[in-house]
């Protein structure tokens, strides 16, 4: 059986409040004959609500027909999934059209994490920059997927692309064009690091800040 849920965006439009409530319903229904989705109007929803439910869900529903959803992204195990056993601090599907409001957010759950001064306004600036570029690179505007992670000193986000990208190398500019802006980006932040690694049929690309210590640029 499947289960169509159709969110009041409009009414609440919280978008990590519903993940996290359909989250949390897919979870109570596992090991059960049940498949829960989302029901969303593609002209009227907002990229970032869209992609959240095509995110959130494992299955899609297509003309009666129960399919794998190839943009399923799960949510992290509960206090990892950073690197070096690190701990997940937040989740979240941007809109990369809402760049005032994406810099808020990271400041606040960054400030949250104990980064502060320069050193969290250069992570910032990355990664904001780390955002224009996914969405670019995949060819589309409907949010994209951000998960920040805070590791001993080190804090960072992780994003994904669809496609896969050359890995990024200290003072070589890109033959990748796209990642050209991202490269300027970290060298001129000394506490920023980034790397594109390959991830599944895509990449991820890493925006790492440590504190200060004369490797910038080492991967």
């Amino acid at each position: 059986m499947t289960v169509l849920c159709q969110q009041p965006f409009d009414l609440l439009p919280d978008v990590e409040w519903w993940r996290a409530a359909e989250l949390a319903t897919t979870a109570a229904v596992a090991g059960r004959p049940i498949t829960l989705t989302c029901l969303f109007d593609r002209t009227r929803t907002p990229a970032a609500d869209r992609h959240m439910a095509r995110a959130t869900h494992p299955a899609l529903l297509l003309d009666g027909s129960t399919l794998a959803n190839p943009d399923h992204r799960p949510p992290a195990p509960a206090g990892g999934d950073g690197p070096d056993g690190g701990r997940v601090l937040a989740e979240a599907v941007l809109d990369p059209a809402v760049s005032t409001g994406n810099r808020a957010w990271w400041h606040d759950q960054l400030r949250r994490a104990g980064v502060e001064g320069s050193r969290r306004d250069e992570l910032v600036f990355v990664l904001h920059e780390a955002v224009t570029t996914v969405a670019a690179q995949d060819g589309d505007r409907r949010g994209v997927p951000v998960r920040l992670w805070a590791a001993g000193d080190a804090a960072g986000c992780d994003l994904l692309t669809r496609s896969p990208h050359e890995p990024l190398e200290p003072h070589r500019w890109p033959t990748d064009r796209d990642l050209v802006m991202l490269w300027l980006a970290e060298e001129v932040s000394p506490t920023v690091t980034v790397q594109v690694q390959p991830h599944g049929p895509g990449s991820r690309i890493r925006v790492r800040s440590g504190p200060p210590d004369g490797h910038h640029g080492g991967r």
